[in-house]
């Protein structure tokens, strides 16, 4: 359900404002950065070439640049980008820093009810996910939650993504069954669209849900079956073997060490490292 509660300084404000006094007198952008390049060049970086140090360097120039242009539209697109970059590489008090400067940006440019801004409370509720802040992510996620729903269509993949991620964070405060009920809500769009392999990560997801609701032996049938589901879409020869499926394969190998699956988790990484040029 979505919550209520408004959003205070103190909720997205780090103890010193990340800008200037002026940085938002000027609404006019004296120079704007190229938004859609900035991405595709992010993409390419992170799931063509598993170049990390390459793509940091990539968002923190287009940052200066959108500051320095006072772009602050393409400023509040690369905080974003940065806010999953530096959460995905454990950076902690960047994450941090780029989280509070895209909901500044978001609600100074009165974005905030706006599926931009709904983006921002999304990639924010991922920050405080990734760092155990799980209550405060369940609020941010709500928030995004109903722009989403609201104006998104009913099988928009982006409405899956943010029913992947709440759910995870819902499973940290002990919501169960509004957990899975948000993991069935993304395989519903997913398993119909152009990115099946992210099904793959859901019903990995649904595997941890059940282990920790049931526990090791009430859950064993259910997180096999789960297992066993996410396997065969890594196996079927007409999901596309791009780089985002190699990332997929990494991120997913884990789960399967962690329940013995020793033999997937191995195949997972080796398609990884074909895909990436590795051996």
């Amino acid at each position: 359900m979505y919550s209520e509660k408004q959003l205070n300084a103190e909720d997205y404000k780090e103890p010193v404002c990340p800008f200037d006094d002026d940085f938002y007198s000027n609404a006019e952008p004296m120079e704007t950065i190229p938004v859609r390049r900035v991405i595709e060049k992010l993409d390419e970086l992170l799931y063509e070439k598993n170049d990390i140090p390459g793509a940091r360097r990539h968002l923190e120039f287009w940052e200066r640049s959108a500051e320095a242009g006072r772009d602050l539209r393409g400023l509040l697109t690369v905080e974003n980008e940065l806010m999953g970059f530096y959460r995905q590489n454990a950076s902690k008090e960047d994450a941090y820093r780029a989280m509070a400067r895209g909901l500044e940006l978001a609600i100074n440019l009165g974005m905030d009810d706006t599926v931009g801004g709904a983006t921002t409370y999304l990639n924010a509720a991922t920050v405080c996910k990734t760092f155990g802040e799980a209550e405060r992510a369940v609020m941010y996620y709500e928030r995004a939650k109903a722009v989403y729903e609201r104006d998104f269509d009913a099988r928009d993949e982006r409405l899956a993504g943010l029913y992947n991620n709440y759910a995870l964070a819902l499973c940290d405060v002990n919501r169960f069954d509004e957990a899975e009920g948000a993991y069935f809500s993304a395989l519903d769009i997913v398993l119909s669209g152009d990115r099946v392999i992210d099904a793959a990560i859901t019903y990995l997801n649904l595997a941890d849900l059940y282990f920790k609701k049931l526990g090791e032996v009430d859950s064993a049938e259910l997180i096999e079956e789960n297992l066993d589901k996410a396997e065969k879409i890594f196996d079927n020869e007409n999901v596309v073997r791009d780089g985002y499926f190699a990332y997929v394969c990494e991120k997913c190998a884990p789960t399967y060490e962690y329940y013995g699956w020793f033999v997937t988790a191995k195949k997972l990484n080796d398609l990884a490292d074909k895909i990436y040029d590795r051996t």
